[in-house]
This record gives C-alpha cells, structure tokens and sequence, in this order.
C-alpha cells in the first residue's frame, strides 16, 4: 500500500464475493448504522481483498456487542472506492482474525450499491483510499 496523502493510503484491491449475511443485518439495525455513519447504508457490502492484511485505525464509529441488540462489535472507518464515499465495516472476531474473512479483506458499505454504481463484477480492480493507522 502506498500513502497517497497524509494519514490515508491509496492501495488497489480485487472485488470478491461475500457471505451475503450483513444484508440481513444492515436491515435490520438501519437506525443504528445510520446513528453512527450518519447515511443511510445499502444494505450489503462490497467486498475487496488486499495484497496484504489491513487494520482499522482506533477511534472510529462503533457498535459495542449488545448495543440496541446488536450480536457483535461491528468498527468502521471512513474510506473512498473509486472516488465515492464509503466505510469499511469490520467485526470484532474478523479484527481478531478468527472471524469469516482475514484481514485482507474488507468490507465497504455506504450510499450506494457499489458493484451497480461502479459496473463490478466478480475479480475486477478496484482503487480504494483507506485511513492509515497510527
């Protein structure tokens, strides 16, 4: 990954396909991503794998386990995809790296039904802008 401004870095990744479970769960706690994002998500996520593990960088929006009934922790960190506004999405046991996808994936979520918006399709290259850890 390159550093491509301050405190963000600019990296390429690959669309994969997901599990299909978070659709579920972004429907049925809309209210509460849209408290912590502050937009009303699509439910779903594109997901992009990286050439290496990427980590969130503390201090971002969260959902705490048990927060309005919410099973698990859930981070997010603003990012760019192809330009477009979005927020990677991670859970606690992905973080941890005992949960369904390795850190080189991740998740992105926002405004918009990315792969429709954006004309992907399954191994496609996509430019991504990610906040960089301290």
């Amino acid at each position: 990954m390159a550093e491509d401004r301050p405190g963000w870095l600019a990296t390429t990744g690959r669309v994969r396909s997901g599990q299909g479970d978070l659709a579920g769960r972004m429907r049925e706690f809309a209210e509460l991503y849209r408290e912590k994002l502050g937009v009303d998500c699509v439910p779903g996520s594109l997901n992009v794998e990286l050439g290496e593990p990427y980590d969130l960088p503390p201090g971002g929006a969260r959902i705490e386990p048990g927060e309005h009934g919410c099973p698990v922790g859930v981070s997010f960190a603003p990012c760019r995809v192809e330009g477009k506004a979005a927020f990677v999405v991670r859970t606690d046991a992905n973080a941890a790296g005992r949960g369904d996808h390795p850190r080189t994936i991740v998740e992105l979520v926002g405004p918009l039904h990315f792969r429709t918006a954006l004309g992907l399709e399954e191994g496609d290259e996509v430019r991504l802008e990610l906040p960089a850890a301290p």
